[in-house]
């Protein structure tokens, strides 16, 4: 019975140890080596133990007490040896194999600010982000899912599409609040199909909070493997607002940094981010903006991919105070002039992003110049209503199937 009690105690007592009190600490990755080794040994020593005082002969008999022993271990320590997934905190089986001395300190990674996968969340439409005297929506909440890609559901509807069509932007392109079936990635898609006999996946890899950077990372590390026939860019005021209260792509910021490590400023809340600074806005914004699109447009044709430019369509009020909601407010410390600069300052990106198109030719579409200024389209001054969803597919959706076709005939 002694044996016995060994035999569960002692390799679940190194476990518990090796999972719980020394997790990802790299530094003693040698000591949790020799720790699983202990534990296994003391495994194999007590079924002998175990099976000479039981008088087990029989070779299949002794490995399937091994087996099992194993497997409870495993279990109760709640770590699965041999079904564990390649990306959790550790690979028990690699990790003995590995030589320890040699491994690398992880002092930073690149952020990829993707969306979570499998996502399937009701996300409650909050009035304060609404504009004054807002009803755009006639419900409460509006449900948001994800594929296991992390992209926005729906997303490939075709198993074997003729075109592949991602659309990269924040949550202007995310589109949150809106149907499911009315966001427009999704939508444009659709109505393309109506004309045409292509079968066209339009994909939605956009992420509240998303800059221009954000989305070449994004393209490079995640989208390209996808072979995409065609990428679409839509950003604006992302960049703006990092630059202006960050300063550069570069920067510390918990949520808008380009790398994670230790010296990030502390984590806040997303909601009070930047409440209480004050804006600067430089004239270098420009140039910083112009060469993140460059680094785009790269990106896409070095790995033959068609890319194409939106502007940032946009519902501006004269004043910070007229229509605008309390979120936005806040957002800009209730400074008239705050907000000023920055109507001004998205103003000169869409240009920049028209300019750019024009200077490396490539396609653009100016949904700025298209999409009515109404609060029937903006339940802000960026985001769209279900019916602007609506409004901007239906303006994409010809001029992406012109691209389309034209890309086919050349």
């Amino acid at each position: 019975m002694k044996s016995l009690v060994l035999l569960i105690a002692i390799p679940l007592l190194l476990e518990l140890i090796y999972k719980a009190i020394l997790p990802d600490i790299a530094l003693k990755s040698s000591l949790k080596y020799y720790l699983r080794i202990l534990s296994f040994l003391s495994i194999g020593f007590g079924l002998i133990m175990l099976t000479s005082i039981r008088g087990i002969r029989s070779l299949s008999t002794f490995l399937l007490l091994t087996l099992v022993s194993l497997i409870f271990i495993e279990l109760v320590s709640g770590h699965f040896l041999f079904w564990k997934s390649p990306n959790s905190r550790d690979i028990a089986i690699l990790e003995i194999l590995r030589p320890t001395t040699s491994q690398p300190i992880l002092t930073e990674s690149i952020r990829l600010r993707s969306q979570i996968p499998n996502q399937n969340q009701s996300v409650e439409i909050k009035k304060e982000n609404l504009l004054a005297n807002q009803k755009a929506f006639n419900r409460e909440a509006t449900l948001f899912r994800t594929d296991k890609h992390g992209f926005v559901l729906p997303s490939m509807v075709h198993s074997n599409p003729d075109k592949s069509i991602f659309f990269l932007g924040g949550s202007s392109t995310e589109s949150m609040y809106v149907l499911e079936d009315l966001r427009f990635p999704y939508l444009s898609g659709r109505k393309m199909e109506e004309v045409s006999t292509l079968k066209i996946n339009t994909i939605n890899s956009a992420l509240g909070g998303n800059h221009s950077m954000h989305s070449n990372s994004l393209l490079l590390h995640k989208i390209i493997p996808f072979a995409p026939d065609m990428v679409v860019l839509k950003h604006n005021i992302n960049d703006v607002t990092t630059l202006a209260y960050e300063q550069s792509y570069h920067n510390r910021n918990w949520h808008r940094s380009l790398l994670i490590n230790n010296t990030l400023d502390q984590p806040k809340d997303l909601k009070e981010e930047w409440v209480g600074m004050k804006p600067v806005f430089n004239a270098d914004f420009v140039s910083k903006f112009s060469k993140s699109l460059d680094l785009f447009i790269s990106l896409c044709q070095i790995n033959e991919i068609s890319p194409v430019l939106l502007t940032q369509p946009l519902f501006l009020q004269d004043s910070l105070f007229e229509k605008s909601s309390p979120e936005v407010k806040k957002r800009f410390n209730y400074s008239n002039e705050n907000y000023s600069e920055f109507r001004k300052m998205v103003n000169s990106f869409n240009m920049v992003i028209l300019s750019k198109a024009d200077q490396q030719g490539v396609h653009v579409i100016d949904l700025a110049a298209s999409i009515p200024k109404s609060n029937q389209y903006f339940y802000d001054y960026v985001h769209l209503t279900d019916e602007g969803s609506i409004k901007v597919a239906e303006f994409l959706a010809p001029e992406i199937l012109k691209i389309v076709e034209k890309t086919q005939a050349d």
